[in-house]
């Protein structure tokens, strides 16, 4: 019905990353409800744009125009975004996971209005992986926060003293500890044997992960 669909997938069967052992790896993404005539438009176009002489940054602007210049007609087929599956085997166990997204007659005057954009929104998705893993990671990403404050605070009072690795990781682990409590106990996350998971549905405005109502940010309008 002048809608196209097309999916990508990636595989891989082992990755050997610090003496550990990851894969098999499976993700496949797919799109679907594109309307057939802008994307013909779009592939025109960048055929003009490769035949010209122009420098990669010159490029990337034509580029970023021309998506700009048929987004209102891309919007019009609803379109969806898919993941799925996702599925890892690490040495800490299995993630998996799904995501699905699709516009509801969103126009592209809406855009610029949260709370029309969020209503015309439909979207659930699950993940679930081992529980050291998703503490080692959420640990990497606090630490990376926490340089780059003290960083910015040394480069507003060079005089402003750095923790040393030992109270950077003290700290660290201390933040975790509360941030993954904080989790659990307002169930956006759930215990599942050795895994954590969590499962969120986007439906009329409303955001529900693990079956309970949560607010959505909802910044100001422009």
């Amino acid at each position: 019905e002048g809608g196209v669909g097309a999916h990508i997938r990636y595989s891989l069967q082992e990755l050997l990353l610090d003496d550990k052992s990851y894969g098999p790896a499976e993700l496949k993404l797919g799109l679907a409800n594109l309307p057939a005539p802008a994307l013909l438009q779009i592939q025109q176009s960048v055929e003009e744009i490769n035949a010209q002489q122009l420098s990669e940054q010159q490029k990337g602007a034509a580029l970023m125009s021309v998506l700009m210049g048929n987004a209102p007609q891309l919007l019009k087929g609803d379109p969806r975004l898919s993941i799925d599956p996702l599925r890892v085997e690490t040495p800490d166990g299995l993630i998996e996971g799904r995501l699905s997204l699709q516009s509801l007659g969103l126009q592209w005057q809406d855009l610029g209005k949260a709370p029309v954009v969020l209503g015309k929104l439909a979207g659930e998705g699950f993940l679930r992986m081992p529980e050291t893993l998703f503490r080692g990671l959420m640990k990497q990403k606090l630490r990376a926060d926490l340089l780059r404050q003290f960083e910015q605070r040394r480069l507003a009072d060079p005089d402003q003293p750095m923790p040393d690795e030992a109270q950077l990781e003290q700290l660290v682990e201390r933040l975790s500890e509360q941030q993954f409590s904080l989790l659990l106990g307002q169930e956006i996350l759930v215990r599942e044997g050795d895994a954590v998971l969590t499962e969120a549905t986007l439906s009329d405005g409303l955001l529900s992960v693990n079956g309970k109502s949560v607010p959505l940010p909802v910044p100001p309008e422009q």
